[in-house]
């Protein structure tokens, strides 16, 4: 969870025969929260070279940006990055591998 919102899902690596020994185990009474409504907001701290990673995809920000932090909204299609509200770069998005990473290592 991020924010209140279900971001993956895991199997569970217990087999069904296993479970029922877990001590304190019980069945979920709740439905899975829903998932975002929209673009999923990342950020990133861009490096010398200007080119930062999401979801194992290298984006070129631009040498100009190093130091800074840029949130990148990442919808179906395309990354959107912005800093401070203003529109840097669209990069078209090359798969759909999941984000795990949401907040910029500094």
């Amino acid at each position: 969870m991020h924010n209140g919102v279900l971001v993956k899902t895991l199997a569970s690596p217990i087999l069904a025969d296993q479970r029922t020994k877990l001590r304190g185990a019980r069945a979920p009474q709740d439905e899975l929260p829903p998932t975002a409504p929209g673009p999923i907001k990342v950020e990133r701290k861009v490096p010398a070279d200007g080119v930062v990673m999401v979801t194992r995809q290298r984006l070129r920000i631009g040498r100009t940006y190093a130091g800074k932090i840029v949130t990148i909204h990442v919808e179906d299609t395309h990354f959107r990055v912005t800093l401070d509200g203003a529109e840097l770069a669209v990069h078209p998005r090359r798969e759909q591998r999941p984000v795990i990473r949401f907040k910029a290592k500094i």
